[in-house]
């Protein structure tokens, strides 16, 4: 690694981001994958009728949104992360970051 310039501090944002942005998308693959174990459940015969039957729809509808609003979520941190430089001015807001 380089040696730090002058006058410049890590960015704190961008190590938050760095540390929770697969999070993000685990969330909801982990909610994809309950929904996906309730849409087994249903195409099982867990509950048999036309109701059912628009239900075990609207949940493999659930899924497939979770499931891109996961890779979504993981791709938008990313590349939030990548935009951002390494160091930064002692007084930025980035500097500044607490979480």
């Amino acid at each position: 690694m380089p040696p730090k310039p002058p006058g410049k501090v890590p960015n704190k944002y961008k190590a938050a981001v760095a540390r929770n942005y697969g999070q993000a998308g685990a969330v909801a693959r982990e909610l994809a994958n309950i929904m996906n174990d309730a849409t087994s459940a249903m195409n099982g015969k867990a509950w048999v009728s036309t109701r059912a039957d628009a239900f075990a729809g609207e949940l493999k509808g659930v899924e497939s949104t979770l499931r891109s609003a996961g890779s979504g979520c993981e791709a938008a941190l990313k590349a939030k992360r990548d935009s951002e430089p390494d160091l930064v001015d002692p007084d930025s807001w980035q500097a500044k970051w607490l979480i």
